[in-house]
């Protein structure tokens, strides 16, 4: 599963040709790092699918008598489970891959906002923002 989605990922990149593109796809079984990696984040994502876009939609179809219930339920349990899990496999293949330089030069640094320096206090994630968006305005905002 992991070299299915590594190998899309992979195909898509502006940077680099057909090699460096199928070297860094090869460290999936080079690198103990990106295997290891790997094994264990497609086996939570294949267990968590297995629970929310197989066990519950069945559970609801089976034992619930109401038809709008039943779809409502599905429906509920598979759309944004298969969609966090999508997205959570991008964020992972950046992650896994943040240290190789072709996927930095496509990225930057993937990783970088994960970051401790990043304010965590709403206070300071307001003022950020008022003051990113008072100098893209071209005004000055009072301090305070």
């Amino acid at each position: 599963m992991a070299g299915l989605s590594y190998s899309s990922k992979l195909a898509v990149l502006g940077n680099g040709s057909f090699r460096q593109k199928f070297g860094l796809f090869l460290e999936l079984l080079r690198s103990p790092r990106v295997l290891l990696g790997s094994w264990l984040f497609f086996l939570a994502r294949i267990i968590l699918e297995t629970l929310f876009v197989a066990v519950i939609p069945l559970g609801a179809l089976l034992y619930l008598d109401q038809a709008a219930l039943r779809i409502l339920l599905s429906c509920v349990s598979i759309t944004p489970t298969y969609a966090y899990l999508k997205m959570a496999s991008f964020k992972f293949f950046l992650f896994i891959y943040s240290p190789y330089q072709l996927i930095q030069q496509e990225f930057g640094q993937p990783c970088s906002g994960l970051s401790s320096a990043a304010p965590t206090d709403p206070g300071q994630l307001l003022a950020a923002r008022t003051n990113s968006a008072a100098g893209a305005a071209g005004t000055q905002q009072p301090e305070s």
